[in-house]
């Protein structure tokens, strides 16, 4: 079985990340898209649970290889085509957490 994509989106600071949390929690099957992104990391943070951390020159020798991607407030963010193509064929169910030009383009990649 194929997996699904379900987009989270919405503006900053409207609680997506809270709903994906509470969704994780009531069904643990959901994986969560981890994004890419080039701001430092933060204490507690885990490389490929948390984001993908990369420095600025190779975020952008590969942004062919993201699905969307945005720079907000100085560091850039993504989501890698590698990690939802992976998750899908596995037959997963993927939160993406997205802005609206984020989703415009999974539209355009996975239009069902």
């Amino acid at each position: 079985m194929k997996g699904k994509i379900i987009i989270i989106c919405a503006p900053s600071g409207t609680g997506k990340s809270t709903l994906i949390k509470k969704l994780l929690i009531k069904f643990p099957q959901l994986v969560e898209s981890v994004s890419t992104t080039t701001r430092p990391k933060r204490e507690g943070e885990i490389e490929g649970v948390d984001y993908f951390f990369v420095n600025e020159s190779d975020f952008l020798k590969n942004k062919e290889k993201l699905i969307e991607w945005a720079k907000v407030h100085d560091n850039y963010y993504g989501t890698g085509k590698d990690f939802i193509e992976e998750n899908l064929k596995q037959g997963k169910f993927i939160l993406c957490d997205v802005d609206v030009q984020g989703c415009d383009n999974f539209k355009k990649l996975y239009p069902n």
